[in-house]
């Protein structure tokens, strides 16, 4: 409720040994004697007028100024903590990246817990540093094991949950599962010409074989006629 003063008591004194007036408390309501600086103060300086309602649209904008202030300091939070996972490509988000490459997408609603809650901050920090130490481990893995990496995606969600989804090519594999192939073609080319070279000597053979015993038969005949 506001307290308007509608006029002043200068010039007004109490008379000598009358007791400051108090509240039921005790505590001093006014003070005995004319008027100091304060009071002089207060006149030169009324109170100032209670503020009324504010316009509809310039609280849409009030609104909206709050709003994009809190994205600000959003995005500002979520490039230091990029600094973290400096080999995937940090996003905000609310799933997985799609595509070739690294990410890390974290759902900005994590960030805003990790403003207010310093512990909240502290498992997050603690899991984007776990989450750079395996992207660096698995890189250096797949390297050795001629292995290559076709995207990694990760994600954090608003509770601070941990998920991801790869794919791997084994290229060392796939250029040995090659070779092989190509082996077991010429083998099976070889096979097949040396079974048809076989085939073809059984027949002249056979051939042979049968011809010799028509000419016998024929001879037979003859002998028989005469």
């Amino acid at each position: 409720m506001a307290i308007a003063i509608t006029g002043s008591y200068s010039g007004y004194a109490y008379p000598a040994g009358y007791p400051s007036a108090t509240d039921e408390r005790g505590q001093n309501c006014a003070v005995a004697g004319t008027p100091d600086s304060t009071a002089e103060s207060a006149r030169e300086k009324p109170f100032a007028k209670p503020m009324g309602p504010v316009p509809a649209g310039q609280l849409e904008q009030m609104l909206q100024a709050g709003r994009e202030s809190n994205a600000e300091r959003i995005r500002k939070y979520a490039k230091e903590l990029a600094k973290l996972v400096p080999n995937a490509d940090f996003k905000l988000g609310t799933g997985f990246a799609k595509g070739a490459g690294k990410t890390l997408t974290v759902n900005p609603g994590l960030l805003v817990k990790m403003m207010h809650d310093p512990q909240q901050a502290k498992d997050t920090i603690e899991m984007l540093k776990g989450v750079e130490f395996i992207t660096r481990s698995m890189d250096s893995l797949y390297k050795a094991t001629g292995k290559k990496l076709v995207y990694r995606h990760c994600y954090i969600d608003s509770d601070g949950k941990y998920r991801t989804a790869s794919r791997v090519i084994d290229e060392r594999g796939q250029k040995m599962s090659a070779a092989m192939r190509k082996e077991r073609q010429l083998n099976t080319a070889k096979l097949i010409r040396k079974t048809k070279e076989n085939a073809a000597k059984r027949k002249k053979a056979f051939q042979k074989k049968t011809g010799a015993k028509a000419r016998h038969a024929a001879g037979s005949v003859l002998d028989l006629r005469l």
